[in-house]
């Protein structure tokens, strides 16, 4: 997902998130991304809200992107997607369903060869 919008506190919006079914947040943001984008409190706000948030900063090479939980009729998925903030749009990389072969059946685990 794109970063939350800026006219809604970060914390209702993740409140909102989780209602619609999202269970985790993988942030691949560099901590200086995420202060500059506001999300420096990210992990608390996340966990005040019932999500599971991970950090796995990488360094991009054309936008900041996330991968998300959701869950549609009780089936799991994941979303990667990447986010151009000054443009305000984001790209869905792929959606898939997690192969029970490298994840738990949470769909939030990774399992360790």
């Amino acid at each position: 997902m794109a970063r939350p919008s800026l006219s809604e506190p970060l914390p209702e919006t993740f409140v909102a998130l989780a209602k619609l079914g999202v269970g985790l947040v993988v942030s691949l943001l560099e901590e200086g991304e995420a202060q500059e984008l506001g999300l420096a409190e990210e992990r608390g706000v996340c966990e005040g809200a019932g999500i599971v948030f991970f950090s796995f900063p990488i360094t991009d090479r054309y936008f900041p992107s996330y991968l998300v939980l959701a869950t549609h009729h009780e089936e799991g998925f994941h979303i990667l997607s990447a986010t151009n903030v000054e443009g305000i749009n984001v790209r869905i990389v792929t959606a898939y369903r997690p192969s029970p072969d490298e994840w738990e059946s949470d769909g939030r685990t990774r399992r360790t060869p």
